[in-house]
C-alpha cells in the first residue's frame, strides 16, 4: 500500500492546491487588493461555467494595469491633415503581425485622414516610425526589465524621442499593444457590432461600432507602460463578430480563439473540455482486460454502479501512465500557432462512483477529504510530467463530489 500511496508524491499536510498552473492562476493577482471578491484557485464546475466563460469583461477593463512610467512624450502623429510618420514592421513578420499594422493604419486614417505607410525594417530607420512588434530597430530583450510584459499576452508601449515601440510578449500580445494604445493614449472606442448588411449574392457582413475621434491634427503624449492581463482566460458565451471580440481582447468566444490562425491564443484541447476521465480512459477499450483500472466498490471492479459510470482507480499506476501519455498527445496535436497556450482538462466523470480501494481511502484519508485527495495528487502528476515536455501547457480539473474536508 505504501508503493501505491506514494506513487503520487504525498507530501506533508498542505491544501490541496495542484502545482500546475490553471487557466484562472493570475486570478489572485486580479483580486488581491479586495478583501470581499474572491475566486478558487481550482476549478469548481459552477465556478468554471458561470466565471471563467461569462465573467464580464468590464471586471477586466476596470483594472488598472500594473506598470512602470517614464515622462510623457509629445508626438505630432498629424498636423493639418498631413504626417511624418510611417509605421515599421520586421521584414519577415507573422501574419498577426500585419494584421495589427493594418489595423493601426485604419484606425489612425479614421482619425486623421492619413493613412500611414508601412515600410518593413530593411528600410533606414527615421525619426518619426511607429515600430510594431520586434525588429531590428528594438527586441524585447532591449526593453527595460521594469518595461518587459511577463505573460503570454502582456505587452509594452515604449516612447522614445519621437519614436513610438509597441511590443508584446506574443502576437496577440502585440495586436493588444496597438488596441491598448489606440484607447488609452488617442481616445477610440470599440463598441459594439453594427447593421448586418445582406449583399447581392447573399453573404452577409456584420459591421462594426467605433469611435474614433476626428482630429485632423494629432499631438499626443505617449507614457511608456507594461501591462499584464490578470485573467489569462477571458472568454464570453457568444459574440456574432471575432473582430470585435479581438479588439475588445477577449481571447475565446465559447469554444473558438477569435483569429488563432493569426495570433494563437488560449484554447482547450481533447475530445473534451470537461468530464474526460472517459475520454482519456474509455471503459469499452480497457475494462475487459483492466478492470483494475476502474472503481472498486461493494469489493468487485466495476465499468457502473446502479446505472451511472464509475471513475478511476486515480492510485493505479497504469493510470496515471495512460492519462498522461494521452494529454500529452492531446496538447501536441491541439497546437495550430506558436503562441498558443493549450488547456488540457484531467477531470473526473459525471459521477460520484468513486474508487474504494485501500489506497485510495488511504490517500483521501492523509488529504482529509471524503474524495479528491487521489485526484489532485493524480492531477499534479500528470502535470509535472506534461510540463517536461509542454512547458506553455496548462493542466485544469474540477473540485468535484466529495472534495470538501472530513
Amino acid at each position: 500500500m505504501a508503493d501505491r500511496r506514494n506513487l503520487l508524491q504525498a507530501r506533508p499536510r498542505q491544501p490541496l492546491v495542484p502545482d500546475t498552473l490553471y487557466a484562472l492562476e493570475s486570478i489572485d493577482a486580479l483580486f488581491s487588493a479586495s478583501a470581499t471578491i474572491m475566486l478558487p484557485r481550482i476549478f469548481l464546475e459552477t465556478t468554471m461555467y458561470y466565471r471563467a466563460f461569462a465573467l464580464p469583461l468590464l471586471i477586466a477593463t476596470l483594472i488598472s494595469s500594473a506598470c512602470s512610467s517614464s515622462p510623457r512624450a509629445t508626438l505630432i502623429l498629424a498636423d493639418g491633415g498631413r504626417s511624418n510618420y510611417t509605421i515599421v514592421i520586421a521584414q519577415d513578420a507573422p501574419e498577426g503581425i500585419q494584421y495589427a499594422a493594418r489595423e493601426l493604419t485604419h484606425f489612425l486614417k479614421a482619425m486623421t485622414g492619413v493613412e500611414l505607410p508601412t515600410v518593413d525594417d530593411t528600410t533606414s530607420p527615421g525619426p518619426f516610425e511607429i515600430v510594431v512588434g520586434e525588429t531590428n530597430r528594438k527586441r524585447l530583450a532591449d526593453v527595460p526589465e521594469s518595461l518587459r510584459p511577463k505573460v503570454l499576452e502582456g505587452l509594452v508601449i515604449l516612447p522614445e524621442g519621437e519614436r513610438l515601440f509597441i511590443m508584446g510578449n506574443s502576437t496577440r500580445g502585440t495586436l493588444y499593444g496597438v488596441y491598448d494604445w489606440l484607447e488609452q493614449d488617442l481616445g477610440v472606442r470599440f463598441l459594439g457590432h453594427g447593421p448586418i448588411a445582406v449583399e447581392k449574392d447573399g453573404a452577409t457582413t456584420i459591421g462594426a461600432i467605433n469611435h474614433a475621434p476626428d482630429r485632423p491634427t494629432l499631438r499626443v503624449r505617449a507614457r511608456a507602460r507594461r501591462y499584464d492581463p490578470p485573467m489569462e482566460y477571458r472568454n464570453v458565451c457568444w459574440a456574432p463578430d471575432f473582430t470585435w471580440g479581438v479588439r475588445n481582447r477577449l481571447n475565446a468566444i465559447w469554444s473558438s480563439v477569435p483569429k488563432r490562425k493569426q495570433l494563437g491564443g488560449v484554447k482547450w484541447v481533447g475530445s473534451s473540455f470537461v468530464h474526460t476521465f472517459e475520454h482519456l480512459v474509455p471503459t469499452e477499450e480497457f475494462f475487459d482486460e483492466h478492470p483494475e483500472y476502474f472503481s472498486l466498490i461493494d469489493g468487485e471492479r466495476r465499468r457502473e454502479w446502479n446505472g451511472i459510470w464509475t471513475q478511476l482507480c486515480m492510485t493505479n499506476p497504469d493510470v496515471l501512465r495512460i492519462l498522461t501519455d494521452r494529454v500529452k498527445n492531446w496538447v501536441q496535436e491541439g497546437r495550430v500557432h506558436p503562441d498558443d497556450k493549450l488547456i488540457a482538462s484531467v477531470t473526473v466523470n459525471d459521477s460520484s462512483n468513486f474508487c474504494q480501494c485501500d489506497p485510495c481511502r488511504a490517500v483521501n484519508a492523509e488529504e482529509g477529504v471524503k474524495e479528491g485527495g487521489t485526484l489532485i495528487r493524480l492531477v499534479n502528476a500528470v502535470a509535472r510530467e506534461v510540463r517536461k515536455e509542454h512547458p506553455n501547457a496548462l493542466i485544469e480539473t474540477l473540485g468535484y463530489a466529495g472534495t470538501q474536508s472530513t
